[in-house]
């Protein structure tokens, strides 16, 4: 529900900036970008890690009867989690983000402890899914406060040129 409250508020707040292009100072123009900023991307994100975390619980709880090979669940996994973390990079709110997949991460990696991946595939791929998520987030952020060189290139690399980051960025 997050998710689909996210992306309106997302939607609304985006539509709504058309009107104050010009009048950027002006005191609407701020909260709008409060909400169309932070406040959507965390639900959208945060929303998108809980499913992957519900169908991971879903999977548990539906076991295949053979041995798994864990290839294509394995791919599935990270080509899920890191263009997530990249999109969540590019909407530049990383911190609430971070922390919840993190958590969606600990708590799937104790309970997956107990079972045998190879007849849970959809659940190894939602739990690699959120992983790679958590940990393509925390490496950006450990990045951004350890290496200002490698931020720049970091930058160059998932910003295309115009964009605000791109043009502005500068630490603080």
């Amino acid at each position: 529900a997050s998710t689909i409250i996210g992306v309106g508020i997302h939607s609304a707040s985006t539509s709504v900036y058309q009107s104050f292009s010009p009048n950027l100072d002006i005191k609407a123009y701020i909260e709008n970008e409060i909400f169309h900023g932070p406040f959507s991307h965390d639900l959208v994100f945060i929303g998108a890690n809980y499913t992957a975390f519900f169908l991971f619980l879903l999977g548990l709880n539906h076991p295949t009867n053979i041995n798994q090979d864990l290839i294509l669940p394995t791919l599935l996994g990270l080509a899920i989690g890191i263009p997530a973390a990249i999109a969540v990079i590019r909407g530049t709110h990383l911190i609430l983000v971070a922390i919840n997949s993190l958590i969606c991460s600990v708590v799937g990696l104790l309970i997956f402890v107990n079972f045998n991946l190879v007849y849970y595939p959809v659940s190894f791929s939602m739990l690699l899914a959120f992983t790679s998520f958590s940990l393509t987030l925390l490496l950006a952020l450990l990045i951004y406060f350890t290496s200002k060189r490698v931020t720049k290139l970091m930058i160059k690399l998932l910003f295309p040129k115009g964009h605000p980051i791109y043009e502005k960025f500068h630490f603080f």
